[in-house]
């Protein structure tokens, strides 16, 4: 699955200072992925990832003071949607 190092990389980040923070983004953006999805996260196609990744950015970019943050994207969950095992109607 995507690893800091990955995320990190995507989000044109070098430095340590919010590594908790994105560790903390990045699983609740897998949570919430293979949650809608039904997929294992072991399973997840690569557009999924992109949309994981997606999701991290908009929660690192939101993020407040305290270190809370919003939930992800919208957008992500229409890719999440495409791929689920349980379509939403």
């Amino acid at each position: 699955m995507l690893t800091l190092s990955e995320i990190k990389d995507a989000l044109y980040i070098d430095f340590p200072d919010h590594d908790e923070f994105l560790l903390r983004a990045l699983s609740a953006a897998i949570g919430r992925a293979t949650s809608i999805t039904g997929l294992s996260e072991e399973c997840l196609p690569k557009d999924i990832k992109s949309a994981i990744i997606q999701d991290v950015a908009t929660m690192f970019t939101n993020r407040t003071d305290n270190g809370e943050s919003m939930l992800g994207s919208r957008a992500s969950i229409y890719t999440y949607r495409r791929h689920s095992v349980n379509p939403m109607f």
